[in-house]
């Protein structure tokens, strides 16, 4: 549908109480489909391509506020007042501000491997947003093989266990990979969290002001964000609980679905 001018694509799936789903950097909805199938028993599941990636225009700015911002206003045209946020990395972040904006309007909040939460992050992420490599990646459309050999690579640090991705997500990073546009996207939303020396758009402070109930959700081996970054978190959240995962990584939503959703469910039951 389009909203406000620009066109937004979405997912939805069950009935029930909304849980709004967001996605991480360079994701799309369909990153969601395992963990929207096992919430549609008794929610509505509703995933969103954030603004600039999938099947989505891009908005003037592509910060978490500027996407919170949107999501809003995306939110009201569908006739939804209030929702579950569940954010997984940039998407986290965006979540974030959305309760931040509207807290009256979020039941519960789920934060998956969320940015914000720390300096830390993998080298060759800061490497490629800080550097003029972020550039040169954006040729990788026009090289042989080019897609696949950055997804693989986006793989192996995000997943503990690339061999548990599913061909679902393999296919969608490679056509997002192998277009200019949702490169540069991807681009631009990694440079407005992060600089020379990791992260730069903390979050920590602005936690306290989180009075919904809210879930963190961390993989045990994330190369991405490191998992000392939950803790952090839970400790500045005034109702907060947390849940490590082993043997995963950051890629939580596909390499991990069954983990996320046993999490999730009973936490959003108990609202």
């Amino acid at each position: 549908m389009t909203v406000h001018g620009v066109r937004i694509r979405f997912l939805q799936a069950g009935h029930g109480r909304p849980v709004l789903l967001l996605h991480g950097e360079g994701g799309v909805a369909e990153n969601w489909c395992d963990v929207m199938a096992g919430l549609a028993h008794r929610y509505r599941a509703l995933a969103v391509d954030l603004p600039g990636n999938g099947n989505s225009d891009p908005i003037a700015a592509s910060t978490p506020a500027a996407q919170a911002a949107f999501l809003w206003r995306f939110l009201r045209t569908i006739g939804v007042s209030g929702t579950a946020l569940v954010g997984h990395s940039l998407g986290g972040a965006v979540a974030v501000h959305m309760a931040l904006r509207r807290p009256a309007h979020v039941s519960r909040l789920v934060l998956i491997g969320s940015t914000g939460m720390g300096r830390a992050m993998h080298p060759g992420l800061v490497l490629r947003a800080a550097s003029p490599l972020g550039e040169l990646s954006l040729l990788v459309p026009g090289i042989p093989l080019g897609p696949e050999l950055l997804v693989t690579w986006l793989s192996l640090i995000g997943a503990a266990r690339p061999g548990r991705l599913p061909p679902t997500w393999w296919h969608s990073q490679v056509r997002a990979a192998s277009s200019p546009e949702a490169l540069a996207t991807a681009l631009r939303a990694q440079r407005s969290i992060t600089g020379p020396f990791g992260q730069r758009r903390l979050l920590l402070d602005h936690l306290r002001n989180l009075t919904m109930p809210t879930l963190v959700l961390w993989g045990v081996q994330d190369r991405v964000l490191p998992y000392r970054q939950a803790l952090r978190a839970v400790q500045r959240l005034p109702d907060a609980r947390l849940v490590l995962i082993p043997h995963s990584g950051h890629l939580l939503p596909v390499e991990a679905p069954g983990g996320v959703l046993d999490a999730v469910i009973p936490f959003l039951h108990a609202g």
